[in-house]
């Protein structure tokens, strides 16, 4: 979770991102840093990151980025 955290602090250092649900809704992350978001996990994590996969629900929380990038390291092994 820190990783994911330091990710999304160094992509919006200006947004409030602790106890947020409402990240990708709320346009705190916005399409342009949806993107650096999701080319950064891919990186670190060694993931791929579909457009299927950028939905509200999927980045909406750090809790829910780092769900999808559980669920997309299960799917890769």
């Amino acid at each position: 979770m820190n990783e994911i955290m330091e990710i999304l602090r160094e992509i919006n250092p200006h947004g409030s991102i602790e106890g947020r649900t409402d990240l990708f809704s709320s346009g705190i992350l916005d399409s342009m840093s949806i993107i650096m978001l999701a080319a950064e996990i891919n990186d670190r994590y060694d993931v791929e990151i579909r457009a299927v996969d950028i939905t509200p629900e999927n980045f909406d929380s750090p809790e829910n980025i780092l769900r999808l990038v559980s669920r997309l390291r299960a799917e890769e092994s």
